[in-house]
């Protein structure tokens, strides 16, 4: 009985390092596990209309450049423009320091900056652009979200 119950704490020793091994050197996010600095191709130059993202079900965010920190992320359009949102979690801390941060939209990663909502005609509008995609949330939920608004740099 001791041999076999020293021979699962192995086991189990060593899948925790693995473990412990692959998650310290990650990159990609993994479903709701942070990552570092993602992975792509880099694409120069502005965009200006957004709209071809919406073949894509969500992107992912690259926050804090000094250190990277990357998750995936719902986002919506409103007249040509890509919006995320988050109801005060991490990654939005973060780019509320430092507005910096990468995009990437399937393969392709974007230098971008984003820029907190909170002029009030413009807050108006971007609320109902994300209760258009998201009709399911109410207009509590909608309330109590940080909105940014993406441009290119």
């Amino acid at each position: 009985m001791k041999r076999l119950l020293r021979w699962i704490g192995v086991v189990l020793a060593s899948l925790m390092i693995v473990l412990l091994f692959l998650y310290l050197n990650r990159s990609d996010p993994y479903g709701r596990l942070p990552g570092k600095e993602i992975q792509g191709t880099e694409i120069a130059g502005l965009v200006k209309d957004w709209s071809f993202v919406q073949q894509y079900p969500w992107v992912t965010a690259e926050v804090r450049p000094a250190n990277p920190y990357s998750v995936f992320v719902g986002y919506f359009l409103h007249d040509g423009v890509i919006y995320i949102s988050s109801e005060g979690k991490r990654w939005a801390y973060f780019l509320r320091q430092d507005p910096n941060m990468r995009l990437r939209v399937g393969k392709q990663i974007y230098r971008v900056r984003a820029t907190p909502v909170i002029d009030s005609e413009h807050l108006s509008r971007v609320r109902a652009a994300y209760r258009d995609k998201y009709p399911t949330r109410t207009l509590e939920e909608t309330a109590r979200r940080w909105f940014f608004q993406i441009n290119s740099r």
